[in-house]
């Protein structure tokens, strides 16, 4: 079942409405918080451009989105790519003004000029350089090596509870993403039916995808500390902000 953002479907697989579900670090981590059993099991796939920033088109440098109103879902690769990014140029956090908005409010906020920029995944960035007059895709993450986009298939208890169901699931991942791997035409097609997607258009976004399921346990768990720390940072920015006021 597709979702518009992959921390909902953390949400299932909690509620035992799904098995999988695929997101990154800071969805996880959120949900181990508050007492979620996940478990991850593998890489989902990686991008340096299915991530990226959105805005309008006077916004020219990083710099330019001091005093500008920016959006990101929470808790999500574009939370922590926004992170990412104005620690990468040294942008001055408490000047740019956030909001909190999901996935797929951007392109209208953006339109309303509610916002001034957001950071997403496709397809909302491409929909918004074609839908807002004067908008533009202003960066990919993996524009000067800011962020490589990490997915990780997480399973539900259940799944975990159920070693021959787990290890079928397992199986069922592997021939999935050969099959994207080697089928790129058939495999946009099926997903833009699920996405409701036109074909073309999927095509282009899976294109920016490396499909993998690896489960590098060094990386992964340097990747999952490296967002650990960028939500601690974000809790004591929070209570400091609360203090001051």
């Amino acid at each position: 079942k597709p979702f518009d953002d992959g921390n909902v479907a953390l949400d299932a697989l909690l509620t035992g409405s799904s098995d999988i579900g695929a997101t990154t670090e800071l969805g996880g981590l959120s949900r181990w918080d508050k007492g979620g059993k996940l478990y991850v099991t593998s890489y989902s796939s990686t991008s340096g451009e299915q991530i990226g920033l959105a805005g309008r088109d006077d916004i020219k440098k990083p710099e330019d989105l001091i005093g500008r109103i920016v959006a990101y879902p929470r808790a999500t690769g574009g939370h922590l790519y926004f992170m990412r990014y104005v620690k990468k140029y040294n942008l001055p956090v408490d000047k740019i003004k956030v909001k909190f908005l999901q996935a797929p409010e951007m392109v209208a906020a953006l339109e309303r000029r509610d916002i001034d920029a957001f950071f997403l995944w496709e397809p909302w960035l491409d929909k918004a350089a074609q839908l807002v007059q004067g908008a533009r895709v202003l960066a990919r993450s993996g524009d000067d090596g800011v962020f490589v986009l990490t997915s990780y298939d997480y399973y539900s208890q259940g799944l975990i509870d159920d070693p021959p169901r787990a290890a079928a699931a397992t199986r069922a991942l592997i021939e999935a993403t050969d099959f994207c791997n080697t089928n790129a035409v058939e495999a946009a097609k099926v997903a833009g039916k699920a996405f409701r997607i036109p074909e073309a258009d999927m095509k282009v976004y899976m294109s920016r995808m490396k499909y993998r399921v690896e489960m590098p346990k060094d990386v992964v768990l340097g990747n999952f500390r490296g967002a650990a720390e960028v939500a601690l940072q974000l809790a004591d920015n929070v209570i400091e902000h609360l203090q001051l006021q």
